[in-house]
């Protein structure tokens, strides 16, 4: 009797943890799959309805798909070029090995099966009530979450003792054998990337998108996109900053808080900046660096020093029916970018502060957008109303698009009197010529009037340009004439873009007027419109070139020239831009921009000189901790040459 009730109790002990078999089931199955059992030597077609169990392999061909169901815990899904061991299928440890390729699984927890741990070369997933992607190489491997919480760590001998990272909802990390894997960041990941890849069902007519549930899939991933966003945007964050400022040869100490608060599609960031020289106290303001941002001296002034607090405000966001923008403005151009192209504000930041405006509303079927270089004066503004009319239709011309576009500058030449008004009037097409397989081109046509108008009569009469210049000029209005310009633009899946062109204009026109150089030499720009003693017509083009090396690194590199101006006979604009992409390479940061106007004619030891150049150099350490060093050229409206170099250590709480 003893012996019988010791069994007894044994197995009320034993049995809710003994382990067994799971199978799992092939439920749909497309292309060429083939698999091998485990006692077998060759492998065999798949078919729906098998069954698949521990050490049978599963190999998919290209354009080939494949959906196993895990009983009553949910799915795995193999797509093209996959192949998976599985490793061990029992209720205690449900294991599969991801030789190359990537799968796509929903595993909830049961009694039964409680988890679901996916290996490769490099790392390990473990999934429990969560959605997610693993794709693996002999190299790297990337863990998807689309929803929930997935646990992940190494593979390797070296890093198994490392303590596993969770990853939640849209997060994505890359543990790969080329770096430490401790130092591995978690970045977001993208749209597209929580989404299966639909393009192996386009005109399969035997699978539908129905029929394997990727709406089902893709609903999922959009609730918990919308969910995560909806949390990240939500609070306040105190950043701050300690490090040297080097202005005009001068050194000062640099302490920046930055708050911000943001809530929903609705940021404010604010910058109050103190520059101390070290030698006074740092209560005595008469010394500080940027002593003219606190001295309020009249209504005007204060105004203007309290608005240059105000580093962005956001409302809403771009791409997107609406955004809106106040403070800094970052690069942008419009339309083909012929007239406005690459224009911003922040070219002598942090020393020149300006508080830009900047709106954009997108329908699809139309748009409009608009800029304010400086809101403090409101001398610089343009408008743009563009239209997609075919935007419904399924052809290669839905993305056909027309803009016209209007620049204004109420002070061009800096005058305190008889100031004219210069304006700008653009049509732009942008006519879609392929799109397939990744690979777009398009033509694009712009037609640009450039003219002055002056405030009223009898100041046009007295306006002359400045002596220097052999004739003046008076008059009320008029047209300089008109800018054509043609171009090809080649756009191959955002790995490279192309784009080329020419144009032809008359009397000096100034043709991508409104550039990255534009505030700091309007008043050069403007005199040179004015003129009209040139007779020679101005013919020139540009071309444009931006790729992206193995997602890591990327380049652009853009060339103007035009010959025929009137004041310098042959005119180029240069500009380099190149780094890093964000969360691509360990924790660093890096970014140059080179901008530079008549860069052939200028000799290689003033390369350097009347130059727009920022570099960027530093590790995100955290999430919390960066370190950054910058360093600036630029010039101002009198051509003065100016450097900056900050350090900086920056902290968010």
């Amino acid at each position: 009797m003893k012996r019988l009730k010791f069994i007894y109790i044994f197995i009320l002990i034993f049995l809710p943890i003994a382990s067994f078999a799971v199978d799992l089931k092939v439920k749909y199955v497309h292309g060429v799959v083939e698999f091998r059992k485990s006692n077998d030597i060759e492998y065999k077609k798949l078919k729906k309805g098998e069954t698949i169990g521990t050490g049978d392999i599963i190999r998919t061909g290209s354009g080939s798909f494949l959906e196993l169901e895990i009983p009553g815990s949910g799915f795995i899904r193999l797509v093209s070029d996959t192949t998976v061991i599985f490793s061990r299928l029992e209720s205690s440890e449900l294991s599969v090995q991801l030789d190359g390729g990537y799968l796509l699984t929903r595993f909830n927890s049961t009694p039964d099966i409680q988890s679901l741990t996916v290996t490769t070369a490099t790392a390990r997933a473990i999934f429990k009530d969560s959605i997610g992607k693993v794709y693996a190489s002999n190299f790297s491997t990337t863990v998807i979450c689309v929803k929930g919480v997935i646990e992940t760590g190494s593979n390797m001998p070296e890093w198994q003792h490392i303590e596993t990272k969770k990853i939640g909802t849209t997060d994505k990390i890359t543990l790969t054998n080329l770096i430490n894997q401790t130092n591995a960041p978690i970045i977001p990941a993208t749209e597209d990337e929580l989404y299966i890849d639909t393009s192996l069902f386009e005109q399969q007519s035997v699978v539908q998108e129905e029929e394997v549930r990727l709406q089902d899939f893709r609903r999922e991933a959009e609730i918990a996109r919308k969910i995560k966003d909806r949390t990240a945007e939500t609070g306040f964050r105190f950043n701050m900053a300690f490090g040297g400022y080097q202005k005009h040869h001068k050194g000062y100490f640099l302490f920046s808080f930055r708050p911000e608060f943001f809530y929903r599609n609705f940021s404010i960031t604010l910058d109050l900046p103190l520059y101390l020289d070290g030698y006074n106290r740092f209560y005595n303001s008469s010394h500080w660096g940027n002593k003219d941002e606190y001295n309020f001296t009249s209504t005007k002034d204060t105004l203007h020093d309290l608005l240059i607090k105000i580093e962005q405000i956001h409302i809403g966001k771009k791409g997107t029916e609406y955004f809106v923008l106040l403070g800094r403005l970052e690069p942008f151009s419009w339309g083909n970018g012929f007239l406005v192209n690459r224009i911003n504000n922040v070219e002598g930041y942090p020393t020149i502060k300006r508080n830009g405006f900047y709106f954009e509303t997108d329908f699809k079927f139309i748009g409009v957008q608009g800029f304010i270089a400086d809101i403090n004066i409101a001398d610089v503004q343009g408008y743009r109303i563009f239209t997609r009319p075919l935007y419904k239709t399924d052809g290669v011309m839905k993305d056909f698009e027309f803009g016209i576009t209007g620049v204004f500058d109420v002070n061009p030449t800096l005058s305190q009197r008889n100031n004219p008004m210069i304006f700008n009037l653009s049509y732009d097409f942008k006519i879609p010529v392929y799109s397939k397989n990744n690979v777009k081109i398009s033509l694009v046509l712009d037609a640009t009037m450039q003219g002055f108008k002056f405030k009223d009569a009898a100041a046009a009469a007295l306006y002359t340009l400045p002596s220097h210049y052999d004739k003046g000029y008076a008059g009320v209005n008029y047209l300089k004439g008109v800018i054509y310009h043609v171009a090809g633009k080649l756009e191959f899946h955002s790995l490279l873009n192309v784009s080329a062109g020419f144009f032809h204009c008359t009397q000096g026109m100034s043709p991508m007027m409104f550039d990255t150089f534009y505030l700091s030499m309007r008043k050069e720009r403007s005199e040179t419109l004015l003129r009209k003693d040139m007779e020679d017509p101005n013919v020139g083009g540009h071309i444009d070139v931006k790729f992206i090396i193995k997602k890591t690194f990327y380049i652009e590199v853009s060339y103007f020239f035009m010959k025929g101006n009137p004041v310098r006979g042959y005119e180029d604009r240069f500009h380099l831009g190149m780094g890093l992409i964000p969360g691509a390479l360990w924790k660093l940061h890096f970014n140059v921009s080179y901008d530079k106007t008549d860069f052939f004619k200028t000799p290689s030891s003033k390369v350097f000189n009347r130059v727009l150049l920022t570099i960027e150099l530093g590790v995100i350490w955290t999430q919390n901790v960066s370190v950054m060093a910058t360093v600036k050229r630029y010039f101002d409206e009198t051509g003065t040459d100016y450097r900056l170099f900050l350090f900086e250590t920056r902290l968010t709480f």
